[in-house]
């Protein structure tokens, strides 16, 4: 199993007694998308410094910033006016943006560079006393590392924007990676090189840093040789020693790989680093929703991913209690404490308490029951609480849900009871919302269809003493209230492009609250993959992928060197189907772009049909069937390119077969 994949090895040791072998991810690298946008961010600086010295050829260069912004498509085709700063804060993101470089090879050893990507990764993360290379150099430089990565368009007192010294100081954190870590070399050396004055206490930050940078090599080389020689090990029945998976960005203790994988102790959840987060996480999405809408949303709807759960130690069953307004109290051993919670004030929380509907997935179910009990638990007491139904939209809901229910014809016991319920999903033993397979198959006339499908499925409710009983209208109840439904995505190796279980959940969830309230949610998506945590609206969030991944040519490169890298391309076409009909937030210039790298691009083309012709197929069946569904539409040269491409693939899919 894959190093991130605990959640699923937990069940296949709960089901078969597996032994697990896992094995590590792929080289994680900077997207090759930024060298596309190197030469607008040096026309932004440029502006930056043309206003302060000379601001009446200002409108000169931002024309220059606009039209180039447009060809690399960061501003829409029609703009007459955008944020100069925005662009460039889009930018500096898109710097620190990681993608896979390929597919895992167990047995490969790691090149200098591999290593050197794989720890700039991993030192970006703060762990107590180890800090990132980076915060340490701007404190250097007298900068505030955190601030600048939120306002890379401010100057320092040079003139100098954070985002180039943000740029400097990563290719400083490079050089030291590889000169001090790598290499062996004398760090006040590399130091001297960069210019930067650092004070002992400084210095003595980046040696603790760079030294366990030494260890998180020294792991990525052990994992190599114990990939192959336990599988051999464990073929001969021999014992195999365990070790935790996880995300080795986030957690580089998960190393070395080629162990028997286990998960951690779920009574942790959530942890206090998760708590911290996920603070951040609803902060983000109760701001942008309150910003558009002037008022805060009644009731949040999370996705819980035992596979998000794992990697953050909780994050959004954390963001789960911020919402409500409560907090988990704990053991001395750091285990929460299920009979006992906080409930902070009103006063304290300054807002109200946010209602939440919790699509829980099968795995989360399994791997994390004691979780389930506790949100149940905690629903139902503030549920109970005498607060102003307009400060406390959980009692708000709870007894209209409770009205409805007797209405409908429900026993009052059975309504008391499940106007209480919040988490829901599909039945016990019962894994996925079949939603992914009607996708695959096409095997559905109208987006309701889908909304049908996932109100089926996930009418089943736990927590609380209920375990998998199933209720539809409690479920329609619940999801009346909803308006913004979101997810967290936890691992730099997988976005919500690259798994069709984002889709379908996030996207069922979407789809079933447009279909119940006859109004579309707002779809949130928070980027918790590396230090900075970045919540983006779901359209934003696909356009940013594209940008990075899926479109990124390096990363088609990367894919293209396998078989298996083919399937994983066609799978991101089949995704984006997934989104599309679920939640229409899949910009048709995605599809068209899309065609334009698979299909039209002789050179990608060609490598993809080398590799698996049948995979190009699936490809192109996707985005025909994307265009006559009205996510895209082919102009009529596109069709004819399309034709001819069929009738290539048709020859070479012949010749194969014979």
């Amino acid at each position: 199993y894959l190093v991130t994949g605990s959640s699923e090895g937990t069940i296949a040791k709960r089901r078969v007694y597996a032994t697990i072998i896992n094995y590590n991810t792929p080289p994680m690298t900077i997207s090759s998308a930024y060298a596309n946008y190197a030469q607008l961010e040096d026309f932004i600086t440029q502006y930056y410094e043309i206003t302060a010295n000379n601001p009446g050829r200002a409108g000169e260069a931002k024309k220059q910033i606009l039209e180039k912004a447009k060809e690399v498509k960061l501003v829409p085709e029609m703009a007459e006016d955008f944020s100069i700063d925005d662009v460039y804060h889009d930018i500096i993101e898109m710097k620190s943006s990681l993608i896979p470089r390929g597919v895992h090879i167990i047995g490969k050893k790691l090149t200098r560079d591999d290593e050197t990507d794989y720890l700039m990764a991993a030192l970006r993360f703060e762990r107590g006393e180890i800090l990132p290379i980076q915060k340490i150099l701007c404190a250097a430089l007298g900068v505030d590392w955190e601030v600048a990565k939120k306002q890379p368009a401010n100057q320092d007192s040079s003139g100098k924007t954070y985002g180039e010294i943000l740029s400097e100081v990563d290719k400083h954190s490079r050089d030291f990676i590889r000169e001090v870590a790598l290499e062996n070399k004398a760090m006040s050396s590399a130091i001297k090189k960069t210019g930067i004055k650092l004070s002992r206490e400084q210095q003595n930050q980046l040696q603790r840093t760079l030294d366990f940078g030494v260890g998180v090599a020294q792991s990525l080389r052990e994992s190599v040789e114990l990939e192959v020689a336990n599988t051999l090990r464990a073929l001969n029945g021999e014992y195999i020693p365990p070790g935790t998976g996880g995300d080795p960005v986030r957690s580089p203790d998960v190393l070395p790989t080629g162990r028997n994988m286990v998960g951690f102790d779920p009574r942790k959840v959530p942890t206090k680093l998760a708590e911290e987060r996920a603070h951040t996480i609803t902060k983000q999405i109760l701001e942008d929703y309150v910003k558009e809408h002037n008022e805060y949303p009644e009731s949040v709807g999370v996705v819980l991913f035992s596979m998000e759960v794992m990697q953050t130690h909780g994050e959004t069953v954390a963001e789960i209690f911020e919402l409500i307004g409560v907090r988990p109290k704990r053991s001395g051993v750091g285990n929460i404490d299920p009979a006992h919670f906080e409930v902070l004030p009103l006063e304290e929380l300054g807002r109200p308490r946010i209602d939440v509907a919790v699509d829980v997935s099968g795995i989360f179910r399994d791997t994390f029951p004691e979780a389930l009990e506790f949100i149940g638990k905690i629903i139902r007491a503030v549920a109970e609480l005498d607060e102003p139904v307009e400060k406390n939209f959980i009692r708000k809901h709870s007894l209209e849900i409770e009205k409805n229910l007797i209405a409908a014809g429900q026993p009052p016991a059975e309504a008391k009871k499940f106007s209480y319920m919040r988490t829901f999903g599909v039945g016990a033993g019962i894994y996925g919302t079949n939603i992914s397979k009607m996708i695959a198959s096409s095997d559905w006339k109208e987006e309701k269809d889908i909304a049908e499908m996932y109100m089926d499925k996930q009418s089943h409710f736990y927590g609380d003493g209920v375990y998998g009983e199933k209720n539809p209208q409690a479920l329609n109840e619940i999801l009346k209230h909803v308006s913004v439904c979101a997810q967290v995505r936890s691992s730099s190796l997988y976005g919500i492009s690259d798994l069709d279980h984002y889709y379908e959940h996030l996207g069922g969830f979407t789809s079933s609250v447009g279909s119940v309230r006859k109004k579309k949610p707002v779809v949130m998506v928070a980027d918790s993959s590396s230090e900075k945590i970045i919540t983006r609206k779901l359209s934003k969030q696909i356009e940013a992928e594209g940008r990075m991944r899926f479109l990124d040519q390096k990363w088609i490169d990367g894919m293209m060197d396998s078989s298996r890298g083919v399937g994983i391309i066609a799978d991101r076409t089949e995704h984006m189907m997934g989104w599309a009909a679920t939640t229409g937030d899949v910009d048709p210039k995605v599809f068209k772009e899309m065609a334009g790298k698979y299909v039209f691009d002789d050179e990608n083309r060609k490598k993809i049909m080398e590799k698996n012709p049948w995979q190009l197929n699936d490809v192109m069946k996707k985005l025909e069937e994307a265009h006559h569904r009205g996510y895209w539409q082919i102009t009529p040269e596109e069709m004819d390119k399309m034709k001819k491409v069929y009738l290539e693939l048709e020859n070479e899919i012949e010749e194969r077969e014979e």
